[in-house]
């Protein structure tokens, strides 16, 4: 059970063992552990795609942890706090990979966790066809063991796959945000499409969809969905929404195709348009969803999170006059992610 380091400054040369022996590329360290040890990854942007080569054991998990605080790579020249971040984006322009990608592929391994880590730049289509892409991808959600926490994927298909568990992380695809999991818990889903789709066991889950929230689940509790068409779309009497809400939705509650299943919605809070588009719910019949009253200050976190799509200074202007001389977001970066981005400047976090 050894500990690794991985790390801007390092080579795939070295032994990994020490900071200062660190290894430079994720992939090396992945294909190069064995069973019980644990990889420590300092904040930098790392340009690759990662494959699981090694395989964990139930006594012996592989555990891969992104290390953005530098709690382990301390007064290291060059290593400063910031985004342990996996991309495919082009250095410098920003430019995504608009292939078919998987940023990190399980490899059909069992027990590995991985944490911390932000995964993107895999881009969607800019015309008519359509690009799929995976941030954190496993074949099957039946292999034991695997985790993503505290983790962050944008990504055009899926940013969270075949996964068994999924523990505080934030995934946003042009499909589906999370798809075929095993269970998620305090997460926040933004899809295209579907927020969660067959992700069977989400627990206090917040999702906004274009279409459907939560498509599938066998048993929700505690969670939200905002402004989908479809809040919840079941399929079996026997799933259960236990103590659900859905706000601004079109349909709360949508049987799809089998509007005659009874699914157990015990606490179940609704301020759609329409509660329901099956024959009932079992347990407690729906209510009423307390009105909330956001305040504005309160609804720019979310503005403030998203910045980076963002033209500079847009926030604060007074009419839409100038918004073609926004040229650069947030973070001084071309917005356009054209060929005239300076190649050699800095990325998104450190680099």
């Amino acid at each position: 059970m050894a500990t690794y380091y991985v790390s801007k400054q390092g080579n795939d040369s070295e032994n990994g063992t020490t900071t200062a022996l660190a290894w430079l590329t994720i992939d090396h360290a992945v294909d190069t552990v064995s069973a019980g040890d644990t990889v420590y990854v300092a904040p930098g942007t790392y340009i690759e795609v990662v494959t699981n080569g090694v395989t964990g054991t139930s006594g012996n998990v592989i555990t891969i942890i992104g290390d953005p605080g530098c709690e382990k790579f301390v007064d290291i020249e060059g290593i400063t706090p910031g985004l342990v971040r996996l991309t495919q984006a082009a250095a410098g322009t920003e430019l995504a990979d608009d292939s078919n990608t998987i940023l990190w592929f399980f490899n059909a391994k069992t027990y590995i966790v991985v944490k911390n880590l932000t995964a993107d730049g895999i881009g969607g289509s800019t015309d008519n066809s359509a690009h799929g892409s995976y941030g954190f991808y496993n074949t099957s959600y039946s292999y034991a063991g695997i985790e993503c926490i505290n983790c962050t994927a944008t990504v055009s298909y899926s940013a969270f796959a075949g996964l068994q568990t999924i523990t505080r992380c934030m995934g946003m695809a042009g499909f589906y945000a999370y798809y075929l999991c095993n269970s998620a818990v305090d997460c926040i889903a933004i899809g295209g499409l579907h927020g969660m789709r067959q992700v069977f066991y989400p627990t206090q889950c917040i999702v906004i969809a274009g279409v459907t929230g939560m498509q599938y689940p066998t048993q929700a509790y505690n969670c939200l969905a905002v402004g989908c068409y479809y809040g919840y779309n079941l399929a079996n009497d026997s799933d259960i929404l236990d103590n659900c809400a859905s706000v601004a939705c079109y349909i709360g509650i949508d049987g799809y195709g089998y509007y005659d299943i009874d699914p157990t919605a015990p606490n179940y809070y609704s301020q759609n348009y329409q509660t329901l588009h099956a024959t009932n719910t079992g347990g407690d019949a729906p209510v009423q969803a307390p009105i909330i009253s956001y305040s504005i200050k309160n609804m720019m976190h979310l503005l403030k999170a998203l910045e980076p799509w963002l033209g500079k200074g847009m926030e604060g202007l007074a009419d839409n006059s100038d918004l073609a001389s926004q040229t650069t977001d947030i973070l001084g970066r071309n917005r356009r992610n054209t060929s005239t981005g300076s190649v050699g400047t800095l990325d998104i976090g450190p680099y």
